[in-house]
């Protein structure tokens, strides 16, 4: 019964964490603050749940996301959220700091399960994306962003943008450069291990989406791979790489108008 109930939890945790990036049909529940708290507070509690016992290991790679956690809620505080509700939903977000000290395990169990989502989510987003291109699919709507002059084309599982943009590979996200810098970082924690299938449809989605930051961190990775392999190192970062994808993604959250 234990080892049921940490599995539905973990799942549960992964399928919070990719709601949270978010994928478009989460732009306009996340942007309303008081939704943002909650759903973040329940999320974290989760986490908070499964926490590890205080210890010194890998005090470095928590005070790193720690501090990059606090820059993100005042930044955001200074040049976006002014508001009561803003203000609060920010500092809700504080509650995140829980996440490097989750159980190893519990966290490995919530990696997997994330990386299963996003897959299965993103290879039926290529598959729309390549058969959208070909005119094999239709539109089911469009999205409109006022604040960023944007205009999204919807299809299922995928935005395109309606500009410049038309042939890069969205996802169902809002910029190709979230595709990007997932990919980049399940890249890393994959150890671009190409036995696993799973590898390649993050390769081929990272590709699509003309990322830059992809390319050059792909790169970077790729040497940090020959050489850290083998180092233990390696391996913690791997556990919390991907929890930034939440505050990287979190800076440019649609408002839907």
């Amino acid at each position: 019964m234990r080892v049921f109930s940490v599995q539905k939890a973990s799942w549960i945790a992964a399928v919070m964490l990719f709601l949270f990036i978010p994928p478009y049909f989460m732009w306009g529940l996340l942007s309303n603050n008081v939704f943002r708290i909650i759903f973040t507070i329940l999320e974290c509690g989760i986490f908070y749940h499964f926490r590890d016992k205080a210890d010194t290991r890998d005090m470095g790679l928590k005070f790193l996301f720690i501090g990059t956690l606090l820059y993100y809620i005042l930044g955001g505080i200074i040049n976006e959220q002014s508001n009561l509700f803003g203000v609060i939903a920010r500092f809700t977000t504080m509650l995140l700091i829980t996440i490097p000290f989750m159980k190893r395990e519990f966290s490995r169990l919530v990696y997997e399960d994330f990386l299963n989502i996003y897959v299965v989510f993103i290879s039926i987003s290529l598959s729309v994306y390549i058969c959208a291109q070909l005119g094999y699919i239709s539109p089911i709507g469009q999205i409109t962003i006022e604040q960023h002059d944007r205009v999204y084309t919807v299809y299922p599982l995928l935005v395109l943008d309606k500009g410049v943009d038309i042939l890069r590979f969205y996802g169902p996200f809002n910029e190709p450069g979230v595709v990007g810098t997932l990919g980049a970082v399940l890249l890393c924690t994959q150890k671009f291990n190409f036995k696993d299938w799973r590898t390649l449809i993050i390769l081929l989605a990272g590709v699509l989406s003309m990322s830059l930051f992809f390319f050059c961190s792909c790169n970077w990775i790729w040497c940090c791979v020959l050489s850290f392999s083998k180092k233990k190192i390696f391996d913690s970062c791997s556990l919390y790489g991907m929890f930034y994808i939440v505050l990287c993604s979190d800076k440019r959250r649609p408002c839907i108008v």
